[in-house]
This record gives structure tokens, sequence and C-alpha cells, in this order.
């Protein structure tokens, strides 16, 4: 990366799609280590390379966060809308050279995009509920209640204990309600006939 643009936020998350073609997420908020500061600063957005490193192309100004979702020949990628204080969903069919915005906001920014076991994509909305599309992220229908929290970070769901869990931030500081993890017993394919049918 050190042939991005000088002007550019700290690049958080990276994503290999083969030898020549990388990508990168320059978000303008970071961790900044034990006492988990913010550090703000820099033009946020996703870059793209074909040579390596070698020269980089500006591909979105959206300032993703969190690593990206790769199924098949599509990404997603979680970034934050400034305009909302909310998170919304970029999505690509090209390796990352285009990119359009499949979900504007009411998703939470600091969640990575899940695949769930049916085929759907999972995320967790601004009601702290964890939500599913069947449609790559154009509508979202709530599968769970909300996330019992206060601030939740992001989750998984383990198909063999049929069970989501979540947690909440990331444990870094001493902060007692940091590192909380919350089970959600269900069984999504129940979940799946509850909802109304769509292409995965």
């Amino acid at each position: 990366g050190g042939n991005l643009p000088a002007s550019a936020a700290r690049a958080n998350y990276p994503l290999v799609i083969d030898d020549q073609t990388f990508l990168v997420g320059c978000s303008f908020m970071i961790s900044a280590g034990p006492t988990y500061d913010w550090s703000f600063g820099g033009t946020p957005g996703l870059y793209r390379t074909t040579n390596k490193g070698g020269n980089w192309t500006q591909v979105s100004d959206k300032a993703v966060f969190e690593e990206p979702l790769v199924v098949n020949d599509t990404i997603y990628w979680t970034f934050y809308n400034t305009n909302t204080l909310s998170g919304g969903l970029l999505r690509s069919d090209d390796k990352g050279a285009t990119w359009t915005v499949a979900t504007a906001t009411g998703l939470l920014w600091s969640c990575r995009p899940v695949l769930l076991p049916d085929g759907r994509i999972g995320m967790i909305n601004s009601s702290n509920c964890i939500a599913a599309s069947s449609d790559h992220g154009a509508t979202w229908t709530a599968i769970t209640p909300a996330i019992t929290v206060p601030t939740p970070w992001g989750f998984t769901y383990n198909a063999p204990g049929k069970a989501f869990f979540a947690w909440q931030s990331s444990g870094e500081n001493n902060n007692p309600v940091n590192g909380i993890v919350v089970r959600l017993d269900m069984d999504i394919t129940q979940v799946r006939s509850a909802v109304s049918p769509g292409k995965p």
C-alpha cells in the first residue's frame, strides 16, 4: 500500500482478488490501541490495484469498514453513511472494478456481512436486530428480536447448534461492558420458511 495516495485515510481492510488485483478499504475512524481511542483523518474510500500495488485507482468514495463478504463473483462491503450516521452496503459484481450502493442506510456500520446457510446475506440493522436479504441487499427482513447488548458489533451463525452468536465491541480495554457475547437460539430453516421466497 505504499503507493496509495498520501491523502487517503488509513488502509485497514484489504482483500486479495488474485496475484495482481487487490482491494483496500480506507476508513477515517480507526482503533488506536488498548485505550480504544479514535483517530480521525484522511479521505475515506475504496482503492483497487491490478499490478500488485504499483498504482491504485479509487473505485468508491465510501468509508468502508470491517472485512468484506465474497459470495461467488459478488463482493459486499459495509460502509458508514456520513449523511445519516448509519451503515449501508456496497456491492460489486466485477472483482471490485465498479461498485453500487445496495443498501443506502439502516444497517450497523460496524457489522461485516455474513452469508447465512440458506444463501441469504445477514447484517445487523439499526434496530439491533439481525436482518436477512435474499435480493443482494435491496431489501431486508428482521429475523431475530433486538440483540440484548447495548451496542452490538457483529454476529455469526452456528448451523450445527442452530444459534446466532452476537457480541459487543472487541474487549480491547477494561470496560466490563465490552466483550459481551449473547446467544440467540434459532433454526435458520424455520426462519427461511417464515419469510417471502427470493433468489439467494
